[in-house]
């Protein structure tokens, strides 16, 4: 997507019909390539970071000044 401007730039210097006609091209081959690649690496499980641990559960991986008050410590 960020390589687009390039693309025109390089390829449409005379702005024909044939030249955009590349780059439409172009630009949709790598988005098929860009979405089977994602495909390919995606999952359904939730990442690991989106786990809310339990409250009895103590945070030892948090560093304290990252933790926020709980009703305990306040």
């Amino acid at each position: 997507m960020f390589i687009e401007p390039l693309l025109v730039y390089l390829i449409c210097a005379n702005n024909t019909l044939e030249e955009w006609r590349i780059v439409f091209l172009t630009h949709g081959v790598l988005l098929i390539v860009g979405n089977v690649i994602f495909c390919y690496f995606a999952t359904d499980e939730p990442a690991d970071f989106t786990h809310h641990k339990q409250s009895g559960e103590e945070m030892t991986d948090v560093p304290p000044e990252r933790r926020r008050l709980t009703e305990n410590e306040a």
